[in-house]
């Protein structure tokens, strides 16, 4: 069938209404664009449908050949970059939209321009991966899962990792060959199992390695040390840890990692602050767009603020960059990352006092009272405990957010009692429809 694309939807994916009236979605697909198609599944609830484009009939003047021939859905079947076809104008356009409408949506319709920050680079910027490991046809690979399967394709070299991560998968998947490592699978496996890999590269090209096991029951397998030795061997690696994961689900990470070989953590600067982090926790996977966030709402306040509140603060380093003139607290209800901001908030020129909170069921009530909070919360926004918490307060909230569909309703379960003065938007991920988003609100 042939279609004529008019728009996207909310995966920036074309659509276009069919004589049925259905609105049928098809991957790689952009606006003006006219296809043939083959229909793949129709909703049973809704009026959509989705499809597979499998002739370009009349292609877009927006349309570029991806770098990556790996890339889904314009050339291979990984989908870590779903919008590498398009040209940058049209990335920051649907993206800046995308906000736009999130805003709308939630009844914030006072925003109707912000700034928008393009990306320094395009590729090689992403300083962390999780990988899957598998054996298939007797031979190890690392990769991540096709759209909508658990079939696996292998990372061979990823256009946005930074260079040296790509160095050391090739190293790890040549070394687990060699040493004929298992890769977990449903049967049994009494020595254990590799599950995951997970990496991370600092600015310096220093690389750790987080290997992620079923164990070898409930102990370490025996394989383990040997190949985390070898793994070391390679001039990147500063260190290697584990952890056990013996779920039978589809989790990354079940419990704590234990350092295997040389060092736990790394360290990585945003601007003039210096961080550690290790292959299993959290980062803002864009160091150089991060710097420029914590910059800019650094930049919002004239005179430093004497007080400063960091909820869900990691190990700490948007809270260390507002560089508070007296105290910083912070919140995490990681007890790792937290361990991380204490190490490194000794030599501070202020005072800070870091604990592990869960802050949907505890709030700090013996902290001294903000002059700014700062709020990063994960992909799913703030609770609704978190929001009357804050309705409660009186000090400007600096909100940090990876995810416009849940910033633009939390910023409007907040509106009797704040406003969202400014919104600045930063590309943090290009090639995917992620854009960060950093909104300061006043009290009103």
């Amino acid at each position: 069938m042939e279609a004529t694309i008019t728009g996207y939807d909310e995966e920036l994916n074309g659509t276009f209404t069919d004589s049925r009236g259905l609105v049928v979605s098809i991957p790689g697909a952009l606006k003006g664009e006219t296809i043939r198609y083959h229909l793949e599944h129709v909703s049973p609830h809704q009026n959509k449908a989705w499809g597979r484009c499998t002739e370009l009939l009349k292609p877009s003047p927006q349309r570029i050949k991806s770098p990556c021939r790996y890339s889904w859905p314009s050339c291979g079947a990984c989908s870590g970059c779903p919008l590498m076809h398009m040209n940058r104008p049209l990335q920051r356009t649907l993206k800046y939209h995308y906000v736009l409408d999130c805003l709308n949506s939630a009844g914030i319709r006072h925003i109707r321009k912000f700034p928008y920050h393009e990306a320094p680079s395009q590729l090689r910027y992403r300083n962390r991966t999780d990988l899957v490991f598998a054996e298939i046809r007797g031979r190890r690979m690392l990769g991540s899962y096709m759209p909508r399967s658990h079939k696996l394709i292998q990372t061979r070299v990823c256009m946005i990792l930074r260079p040296p991560l790509n160095q050391v998968i090739a190293h790890i998947v040549d070394t687990a060959n060699t040493r004929a490592i298992p890769a977990f699978a449903t049967t049994q496996q009494p020595d254990g199992a590799l599950r995951y890999v997970s990496l991370f590269a600092n600015a310096e090209g220093k690389v750790i390695v987080d290997l992620v096991c079923k164990s070898a029951g409930g102990s370490k397998p025996s394989w383990l040390d040997a190949f985390a030795a070898d793994l070391g061997s390679f001039a990147p690696v500063e260190g290697v840890s584990w952890s056990i994961n013996d779920s039978p689900n589809n989790a990354i990470r079940t419990n704590p990692s234990t350092t295997l070989w040389g060092k736990s953590r790394i360290p990585e600067n945003h601007n003039d602050v210096r961080s550690l982090f290790t292959a299993a926790g959290f980062t803002q996977l864009n160091t150089d767009v991060a710097a420029q966030i914590y910059k800019t709402a650094q930049s919002w306040f004239e005179q430093r603020p004497q007080v400063v509140w960091d909820l869900y603060c990691g190990v700490g380093a948007f809270g260390r960059t507002m560089r508070p003139t007296r105290l910083l607290f912070g919140a995490e209800f990681n007890g790792p990352a937290i361990e991380v901001a204490q190490k490194l908030a000794i030599s501070d020129p202020w005072k800070s006092r870091f604990e592990v909170v869960d802050l949907e069921s505890n709030w700090p009530n013996d902290w001294e009272f903000p002059d700014v909070i700062l709020v990063d919360p994960p992909r799913k926004g703030l609770s609704r405990a978190v929001i009357q918490k804050l309705a409660q307060m009186h000090a400007p909230i600096v909100y940090m957010s990876c995810n416009p569909a849940t910033f633009a309703p939390n910023v409007a379960a907040l509106s009797g009692k704040y406003i969202l003065d400014k919104l600045e938007a930063f590309d943090m991920m290009p090639q995917t429809k992620h854009v960060e988003l950093l909104g300061l609100l006043r009290h009103i």
